[in-house]
């Protein structure tokens, strides 16, 4: 986990401000929508996280900050988190609103569960249920 906390800033910050620099996106990016009226928090885990992003290994949930309602945001080259050695990613993808308890089972209709293909770009819509479509 200690690597998580000294990891995680690093990554939020390059996601950022590549997503701000690069203006349209790349191939790979995800871009997550929050059409609600509150604040979000969105969870990811993988079969294919990075040794060096997560050392806790795959399907370990990482929080990755909330999202403020009406605003998106977009994880600039997601596949410089996942292990490049992983032939099929499987990202699975919830919420909960912010400050709520991590999920410990998920909410079938707040969970979306892609087949990540890196020369793809794909929209996550957070509201009453999780919505993932391809070419935002």
């Amino acid at each position: 986990m200690n690597n998580l906390k000294r990891t995680l800033p690093a990554v939020l910050a390059a996601v950022t401000l590549g997503s701000i620099a690069a203006g349209a996106q790349a191939a790979g990016d995800i871009t997550v929508y929050n059409g609600s009226q509150k604040y979000m928090s969105p969870y990811v885990k993988t079969n294919c996280w990075s040794p060096d992003f997560i050392t806790e290994g795959p399907d370990t949930w990482v929080y990755f900050g909330s999202v403020w309602p009406d605003t998106q945001f977009t994880w600039d080259r997601f596949y410089v988190i996942l292990d490049p050695h992983c032939k099929n990613p499987v990202v699975k993808f919830t919420f909960v609103e912010t400050g709520s308890p991590a999920p410990v089972s998920v909410v079938p209709e707040l969970t979306q569960l892609m087949q990540y293909d890196a020369t793809e770009n794909y929209r996550i819509e957070l509201g009453d249920k999780t919505v993932i479509t391809g070419r935002p």
